[in-house]
């Protein structure tokens, strides 16, 4: 949280895990965090902020979040993501179909209205 510029604390962190933990379990499933990837953004949401979420996964700071990115950040917060899941989440969101998503393709998967 403190590197997107929020100040993290407990009980704030603990507010948000119960707000995305829809089934209610106590931890943020891959399901409930690819809704959260890709749920629509609001107006207050803004490019710069979607930029500092991109910059998270982009780690190496090449410009592109690769499967291995991906990989990282699900494993840095709990989740086991197998390499299936992951290509598919790549595919959707690499328009130009270099394997990797870059900061533009990032921005219109999360921005996408989402389809029922």
């Amino acid at each position: 949280m403190i590197s997107l510029g929020f100040e993290a604390k407990n009980q704030a962190i603990f507010q948000m895990i119960v707000d995305l933990d829809t089934d209610g379990n106590g931890t943020i499933d891959f399901q409930e965090w690819v809704n959260l990837m890709t749920k629509r953004v609001t107006d207050r949401d803004s490019r710069a902020n979607i930029a500092k979420v991109y910059a998270l996964y982009d780690s190496g700071r090449n410009g592109y979040i690769t499967a291995a990115d991906v990989k990282r950040i699900a494993e840095e917060v709990g989740e086991t993501v197998n390499e299936q899941e992951i290509a598919e989440l790549i595919k959707r969101a690499d328009v130009n179909g270099d394997g990797a998503v870059d900061e533009e393709e990032f921005y219109q998967i999360v921005t996408r209205p989402i389809k029922n």
